[in-house]
């Protein structure tokens, strides 16, 4: 998608995919091009998919630059009651500090979660990035090596029992032990309950991914009814793990087809903007 500040008429107006907005005297032709992508993203990313609302507490991932450093702002905007940051590197942090964050937290160290986790759950984060679970969270023994063992199974004879005939007993609802006269599990079909532990050796926690990725990292930060949003390419959510939590994705490339959403944000991106309240700070290049 190419974006542009053109002039038309004496005024200066955003121009990308045949849309057109106007632009204050006062908002220079950089800030205007970080505010048609990054900022668009990080409004909807606030306003549409997380509905953050006053009081609730937000952890912004890679904080200092891009979408990150303007979704710092807009949280401190919309009345979060506490920013958390994560940024690499001093600069970038004490960075997200002057944005507005509440505090900065270093993401490129060991034990991330641990040390965000200390402010307690969460109601929003912002951004994925590759971030481990607390630690005793993952099971600690390892997988063994080698290949699995070896031999045919069990053999018999299925269960030979003849099903019972005549009606259903009334009052009660027939199960498949009750249809066939023995329960047909994997233990009688090959003499042994074969599982996950008996094939390797290991038995998963209940309840936590045997790899771990972003988005496990990020489940572990949210309070219940929290809600993970994030842009970029889709990723794998296991439903089963995010009880009374949501993860909403979000592509900038959907919003064009709704020419209202793209105003209803630069609306007020740039009214922040023009006010003070708001800095875009990605560097961009301006076409004429």
């Amino acid at each position: 998608m190419g974006v542009e500040v053109i002039a038309v008429a004496g005024r200066r107006e955003l121009s990308f995919d045949g849309f057109r907005f106007p632009l204050p005297a006062e908002i220079g032709d950089a800030s205007a091009l970080a505010l048609a992508h990054h900022g668009v993203t990080a409004w909807h990313l606030l306003r549409t998919c997380a509905h953050l609302r006053q009081g609730e507490s937000v952890v912004v991932h890679d904080a200092a630059v891009g979408v990150g450093a303007l979704a710092v702002q807009l949280a401190v905007s919309f009345g979060a009651g506490r920013v958390v940051a994560t940024a690499p590197t001093q600069a970038q942090r004490r960075l997200a500090v002057r944005l507005g964050a509440d505090v900065a937290v270093d993401s490129s160290a060991p034990g991330l979660t641990e040390r965000l986790l200390t402010g307690g759950l969460v109601d929003v984060v912002v951004g994925l990035t590759p971030i481990p679970l607390p630690a005793g969270r993952l099971p600690t023994r390892p997988l063994p090596t080698g290949p699995l063992p070896s031999g045919p199974l069990p053999s018999g004879p299925l269960p030979s029992e003849p099903l019972p005939t005549g009606p259903v007993p009334t009052g009660a609802e027939p199960t498949g032990a009750e249809s066939t006269g023995a329960e047909p599990i994997g233990a009688e079909l090959i003499g042994a309950e074969l599982t996950g532990a008996e094939l390797t050796g290991w038995q998963p926690s209940a309840g936590f991914p045997t790899h771990p990725g972003p988005v496990d990292g990020a489940l572990a930060l949210l309070a219940p009814f929290g809600r993970l949003v994030f842009h970029g390419e889709p990723v794998d959510v296991d439903p089963v793990r995010l009880g009374s939590r949501a993860v909403v994705g979000f592509r900038f490339a959907d919003c064009l087809a709704k020419p209202e959403m793209v105003v209803a944000a630069l609306s007020e991106l740039t009214g922040l903007t023009s006010a003070g309240r708001l800095h875009p700070l990605a560097p961009a290049r301006t076409t004429r």
